[in-house]
């Protein structure tokens, strides 16, 4: 996404819903899409790490103003595990939905296999110890994780918030 300004790219300002222009130093406020479940914020331009499910090329995206790559196929998303962190601390404080409650672990979901989109190695598919019972694959060379679409909103969702 580029500033409407002076056409320079806008990067995401970390924990707000803005970005900013480092050319004209302007803010935009921005919001993400109304059918996106996990709130994301698509910035556009696509790049070379490709989708570990689809293969399809990931956008660059931003989640509570932290960067991130999203599939525009499947809207899996790609974040940093320290950004990954950030992002639920701040969802889960200001999450003011009713607590999702506690789900199973999808056993099954443990059993596939994904390759990084960053490095082309195989990630680690696991249970997020944290709250939400979720499976997510993630990338100790890289130190990046991946979440199926909807998976950070069930993490967000769970019960506990007070952790």
């Amino acid at each position: 996404m580029n500033c409407p300004n002076c056409a320079a790219p806008l990067s995401p300002v970390p924990g707000r819903t803005l970005l900013t222009c480092g050319h004209c130093g302007a803010l935009h406020q921005v919001a993400p899409p109304d059918n996106s479940v996990d709130r994301v914020i698509v910035l556009g331009d696509v790049g070379d790490a490709l989708c570990p499910v689809c293969r399809q090329g990931l956008v660059q995206a931003a989640v509570e103003g932290y960067p991130a790559l999203q599939c525009p196929e499947c809207a899996g998303l790609l974040l940093t595990n320290d950004d990954f962190a950030m992002v639920v601390r701040l969802r889960r404080a200001a999450c003011e939905r009713p607590s999702a409650g506690p789900q199973p672990l999808d056993a099954a979901s443990l059993q596939r296999a994904t390759d990084c989109p960053t490095c082309g190695k195989r990630m680690e598919t696991h249970p997020y110890y944290g709250p939400g019972n979720q499976v997510i694959d993630s990338c100790s060379h890289c130190k990046v994780l991946w979440l199926d679409s909807g998976e950070l909103a069930a993490i967000e969702r769970a019960p506990g918030r007070n952790w």
